[in-house]
């Protein structure tokens, strides 16, 4: 008896022991996790104070009616060699963009990407050299370092949403999207309709035509559309392709595809919405940009998102998070924070229950009630600041999402 109260009491020291390891250990991995977050930052930091390399910002180029990438591109050839006296080859400009809304005012600035840096030289130094109408810098933030994943209009966080808003009604169509375009200042809605092997965009001008059903003009993409999460920026649909699972980026005044990206190892596997067959790849656009969010073959069912650059659809940055889509019901990405719906049966009702932050590296504690409605489509309208969304109903609505401050510990 004796000796098994010894032998208790040596186990018992043991796991006190044994406890207060655990307890130093996690407080030592707190450390690291913090320590890891602050090189992350700077990083971001270090990233935005470097020059982009071979891209060049154009200001006082005249924006031509219905301007499309390729009317905008031999126009800037025109002008280079007309005013700048610098002959540009064909390979010499990889893709073009207008910077921020449209004005009737004056001409957006306009992003070019050259082949080499060679021309970029040329075309600075012509440009300062002479006094012409338009003027070439070197495309690179304005002195300041900021955070480019965080813009500094972003609050990082959801207060609430307001009462939904319900505009149309498509109750033979249980899966759609209907997408507005936040890089433009116009009311055009764009509409897919069924789930499927369809290539047909509907667009309406205006939530009136929405209602009335009155198609302004339709689309027939050159591969079919797969899911619910597609977006519209800037004039171009970027849309998820689903054999081989990639995106494309198609101009809708052309009526032409772009680009077109594969995602290597991406998988639909283990990756769909709960009870659903949708969210295998969606795209979202928000205040920080281009985002695909997938699982792949190592990701073992956890999200993986990616911000793409928005003309050669390259990727940006990847973060891996610890959510499973088949955990949610819907989602959406609002400032650099991935969004999960959540239903829950008791009540009928849907929550926004779980986020992946990417400026932490962490799941945020979330949970705000979007409504009382199952939805196969939700998408964030960072102009507006709204969520738009389809219901399994087939009705089509919005709700606002109101921003709180919250703020991020930095240490740096």
């Amino acid at each position: 008896m004796a000796e098994l109260i010894v032998n208790i009491t040596y186990v018992a020291e043991r796991e006190d022991q044994l406890v207060h390891g655990v307890l130093d250990l996690s407080k030592r991995m707190d450390k690291v996790s913090d320590k890891l977050n602050v090189v992350n930052r700077q990083i971001r930091s270090l990233d935005a104070s470097v020059p982009h390399q071979r891209t060049i910002k154009i200001f006082g180029v005249q924006e031509a009616v219905n301007e499309t990438d390729d009317i905008l591109e031999e126009n800037l050839r025109n002008l280079s060699s007309t005013l700048l006296n610098v002959q540009l080859g064909p390979k010499d400009i990889e893709a073009v963009e207008r910077v921020g809304a449209f004005e009737k005012s004056f001409p957006r600035a306009t992003i070019v990407y050259l082949g080499d840096n060679d021309v970029k030289r040329r075309l600075i130094h012509a440009s300062a050299e002479k006094d012409v109408s338009i003027k070439v810098i070197d495309n690179r933030p304005y002195g300041t370092t900021m955070d480019p994943d965080r813009p500094e209009d972003c609050n990082l966080g959801i207060a609430e949403f307001d009462e939904p808003v319900f505009v149309s009604n498509f109750s033979l169509v249980s899966e759609g999207a209907w997408l507005t375009d936040s890089a433009s200042n116009g009311s055009e809605i764009y509409v897919f309709q069924q789930q499927g092997k369809s290539k047909t965009v509907l667009k309406f001008n205006s939530t009136e035509d929405l209602v009335a059903d009155k198609v302004s003009e339709t689309f027939n993409l050159p591969h079919p559309w797969y899911g619910t999460g597609h977006v519209v920026y800037n004039g171009a649909l970027y849309y998820v392709r689903e054999k081989p699972l990639g995106v494309i980026r198609y101009e809708f005044a052309a009526r032409r595809m772009r680009k077109q990206k594969e995602l290597d190892h991406a998988t639909i596997e283990e990756c769909t919405y709960e009870d659903s067959e949708l969210g295998g790849v969606e795209l979202a656009v928000d205040e920080t940009g281009l985002w695909v969010t997938y699982c792949n073959t190592e990701s073992h069912g956890n999200i993986v998102l990616t911000r793409l650059d928005l003309f050669s659809l390259e990727n940006r940055r990847t973060y891996h998070s610890t959510l499973h889509r088949n955990w949610l019901m819907q989602s959406f990405i609002a400032c650099g924070v991935y969004y999960g719906f959540r239903s829950f049966s008791r009540d009928n009702s849907v929550v926004v229950k779980y986020a992946f932050n990417s400026h932490t590296f962490k799941v945020d504690q979330v949970s705000e009630k979007f409504g009382n409605f199952s939805i196969s489509q939700a998408n964030f309208d960072s102009r507006t600041k709204r969520i738009y969304f389809w219901t399994t109903e087939g009705r089509l609505g919005y709700s606002q999402l109101n921003y709180k401050m919250a703020a991020i510990n930095d240490d740096s």
